[in-house]
């Protein structure tokens, strides 16, 4: 099988294969675009190489309408994934039917065809950036197959071989052949033999191939050249592919920003089966203990964090989360907490929140300044809650990326405000509403710090029905929690029957706070328990926090918080727990703040001296310990991963027409008009144009933004102007130069026993015309003088002539001494010959 056409087929089976495996990644399903691959692997050994299987058209007629049948009994289900679905199935269908089909140039064209629709169909099931990726290096393979294909229809013109006739289904008739260069007759063979003979190993003619070089013709068909001595696919040839494709890729990125966005589809009820981003487990109204930790051990990206302070005039600046973390009286060990669902009531391992929705919360320009904006992207969109980092005055779903707060406006044009619940601070995502960027608005005082957090309850404290919900325990179920926890609390007489929900606070005794610090250093310090994933149960007859109290001593936070909370309402202080996160990471690439789902953790709040505080028990250590353990191996790449997510989701899957208008149309007509004020004469100054040149390529956070992009592109063109001009101007100042030291004059070619064999032929009358290659010249000298070439045995010479120009003029292969004395040699016997024939009359000249 020629090479170029081996080529070829394994570009096509490559392209199908890697087009199987992308709608295998975007269906999330193995079966059955992941068995394309071996599939192929086996058809283009058993059919394309040894041709042992080959359908014939009757049975590949049969595989086909299985292949509909088996696609149309999925298409049959009612839901409209799973019609979807069906489609894409019946492309692997037939894809397989033509790999074991005898192919002719139809039939890869199918296969291709096939290819490209498999990954139309991924689009629509997937969002992740990691298809954005195979989309690139899809188009790369595309292009690299259709430019192998052009070869080889190239090659097919000019070689008319017989396994490419049968590519093409025609029999060769269909395509021009010719034999430019005919063997060599037997005197010039033996000839060669003696000069190689002569030469040695290094010699050129002491290579044993190289006649078959000197015969092999400059192919030219189309756009496609092959050199003599040169390889259809070169390193030429690979990079001019990698080049066309960063020009396609350019090109489509460039069309796709400028084109106006008509709809942005919601496609979430077809990916949300394969969606990572969807978090494996909710924070809902009601959580089973236990169920955090489905999640501890996940790398999964949940939400990314930024803050933003603005102050009077809505200037804005960055804060950095852990310092508004340590900073905000919350607590959390330094860390941030990010707060989601608040939970109050507690049966049997099940804690459920009890509340009642308040009016949304609204903010106008009235606003009170400074406070700090905490835009937040959601990755999971299946859960109730919304998190953020206390004081939280409000939340509004829906932000501009690079907007500020005069752009967010309570009205009918502007973001939706969620439900805020004061009394609890929780922020809870309306049903209907699908959006996964919400900003959080924290007060500072005058000082600049974050506000304490205040979630609207009364001066006097709470109301008796409130401290009684958070002081609510299920009494029988734990009989031997209630009087741990009040002699922990330093309570003499530690009954159970004993408790009452509405003492004053006058009759605690020991104080609330100094009461949370016995109960969190027991649980945290000296108790003795240790922190595990491991939530299997001991004794499956008692209650799950007295299993964790007195049989395992071993849990991770829900179980540290579930104790502590109970153990609270036990001493008499009105607690609840809050699940949420808490920790994270700064992205270097982005800047953003990354919370992963292993960041998960659930904390008490109680209600002491009149406010709420947040109170943790779990070991921070060995929580952290457990955090590293699970953590990225490779953090670097992790955050470029996560970057290139960001920009897939912001600038492809979310680019909506407000956006494009926003961060495309707006910002090159900002440009436009202020490089246009730059650029007139009056006020133009090159000093200008370089400072902000300077600015852009000296700031990394601007590296990869769209002026960047557009300076780089505009001096990539202006580089590769300025090396074509160089180009082409080099060769006629190289002549120019050759000129001056040689004297040539007009006509000479640079090669002396070309210019000297012209001249000979040209003595006699015979001179190359202008329209006449050096071949053409060299079959007219040939049969011009042909009986006075035959006498000198130099019939074959005007064609060795030219083979050793080509040879040395555009192989760059310059001639050893022996080859150059046996043309000399040569060229003296033509000129002989030629003034031995004078007598017998002038030549004529002939016309071809």
């Amino acid at each position: 099988m020629p090479g170029i056409l081996l080529a070829f087929r394994i570009s096509v089976f490559g392209l199908v294969c890697l087009g199987s495996l992308i709608l295998a990644f975007a269906e999330g399903a193995a079966w059955p675009a992941l068995l394309t691959p071996p599939l192929g692997l086996l058809a283009f050994f058993l059919t394309e190489r040894t041709r042992r299987i080959e359908l014939s058209p009757i049975g590949a007629n049969l595989l086909g309408l299985l292949a509909f049948v088996a696609a149309g009994m999925e298409f049959s289900r009612d839901s409209l994934e799973s019609r979807f679905l069906a489609l894409a199935h019946l492309l692997v269908y037939l894809t397989w039917v033509l790999f074991f089909q005898p192919k002719r140039i139809a039939q890869y064209w199918w296969l291709c065809a096939l290819a490209v629709l498999q990954v139309a169909v991924g689009t629509v099931l997937t969002k992740s950036s990691v298809f954005g990726a195979s989309l690139v290096l899809f188009l790369f393979a595309a292009i690299w197959t259709l430019a192998v294909f052009s070869l080889c229809q190239a090659h097919v013109r000019i070689g008319n071989r017989r396994e490419f006739a049968e590519l093409a289904g025609s029999g060769g008739s269909r395509f021009r052949a010719f034999d430019a260069f005919p063997a060599f007759d037997s005197r010039s063979a033996a000839a060669t033999r003696a000069v190689g003979a002569r030469g040695g190993k290094r010699g050129v003619g002491g290579d044993s191939t190289w006649a078959a070089e000197l015969r092999r013709p400059a192919l030219v068909e189309g756009t496609a050249q092959c050199g003599p001595g040169e390889r259809w696919i070169s390193w030429r040839f690979l990079f001019g592919v990698l080049a066309t494709t960063s020009l396609s890729l350019l090109l489509v990125s460039m069309f796709f920003a400028l084109v106006p966005r008509i709809w942005v589809g919601n496609r979430d009820s077809l990916t949300t089966h394969s969606d990572p981003g969807t978090m494996r487990t909710g924070f809902a109204d009601e959580v089973q203990l236990g169920d955090i930790g489905q999640i501890l051990e996940s790398t999964e990206q949940v939400f990314d964090v930024r803050l933003v302070r603005i102050g009077p005039e809505f200037r804005t600046e960055t804060v950095d989360v852990e310092e508004f973390a340590r900073g905000n009286g919350y607590g959390g060990d330094g860390e941030p907490l990010f707060r989601g669902a608040v939970l109050g009531q507690y049966r049997s391992g099940r804690w459920s929140a009890h509340h009642t929705y308040e009016a949304p919360f609204s903010l106008s320009q009235r606003t009170r300044f400074p406070i700090v904006r905490q835009d937040y992207r959601l990755r999971g969109g299946n859960g109730s809650y919304l998190f953020a980092m206390p004081p939280v005055a409000g939340c509004l779903l829906g932000w501009p990326v690079e907007g500020d707060v005069a752009r967010i406006r309570d009205d009918a044009g502007g973001p939706r405000p969620s439900r805020h619940q004061p009394q609890t601070g929780t922020i809870l995502r309306p049903k209907q509403d699908g959006g996964l960027h919400y900003s959080a608005y924290s007060p500072l005082d005058a000082d600049g710090r974050a506000a304490a957090p205040d979630w609207s309850e009364p001066s006097g404290g709470l109301d008796r029905a409130t401290r009684n919900y958070y002081l609510e325990l299920p009494v029988s179920a734990l009989p031997r929690l209630i009087p741990l926890a009040r002699d922990l609390a330093g309570h003499p007489s530690a009954t159970a029957a004993g408790i009452r929900r509405d003492r004053p606070a006058a009759e605690r005794a020991p104080d609330d706070a100094e009461t949370a610090r016995r109960l969190v250093r027991y649980l945290r310090d000296e108790g003795g328990f240790t922190y595990s994933l491991d939530v299997s149960i001991e004794d499956v007859t008692i209650d799950p926090v007295e299993d964790f109290l007195f049989n395992r001593r071993s849990g991770h936070c829900e179980y540290y918080a579930s104790a502590l909370a109970l153990m609270l309402r036990a001493a008499g202080v009105p607690a609840r727990l809050v699940s949420g996160f808490k920790g994270g990471s700064r992205n270097r690439f982005t800047g953003w703040f990354e919370v992963e789902e292993r960041h998960a953790h659930a904390w008490v709040e109680a209600y002491v001296d009149d406010r709420w505080i947040a109170l943790d028990a779990t070991p921070s250590a060995a929580r952290n310990a457990s955090l590293q353990r699970f953590a990225p191996s490779m953090p670097s790449w992790r955050e470029f991963a996560s970057m290139m997510n960001d920009m897939w989701n912001r600038y492809v899957l979310q680019m909506t027409p407000e956006r494009q208008s926003r961060e495309v149309y707006e910002p090159i007509h900002l440009t436009a008009s202020a490089w246009w004020e730059k650029s007139r004469p009056a006020d133009f100054s090159f000093a200008a144009l370089w400072s902000w040149l300077r600015e852009v390529f000296s700031s990394p956070e601007k590296w990869l933004s769209w002026q960047a992009w557009v300076v780089t592109f505009l001096f990539l063109i202006a580089l590769a102007g300025v090396a074509r001009l160089l180009r082409r101007l080099w060769r006629p100042l190289r002549e120019l130069g050759g000129l001056f030291r040689s004297r040539r004059r007009a006509g000479d070619s640079g090669v002396p026993f070309y210019d000297r064999f012209r001249a000979v032929c040209r003595s006699r009358g015979l001179d190359r015309d202008e329209a006449q290659t050096p071949r053409e010249f060299a079959r007219a000298v040939a049969q011009a003088f042909g009986d006075p070439l035959a006498r000198a045995d130099l019939a074959r010479f005007p064609i060795e002539v030219v083979d050793w120009f080509y040879r040395v003029r555009y192989g760059n292969r310059p001639l050893d001494q022996v080859t150059e004395e046996r043309l000399e040699a040569r060229l003296v016997r033509l000129e002989q010959a030629l003034a031995e024939s004078n007598g017998l009359g002038r030549p004529k000249r002939n016309s071809t």
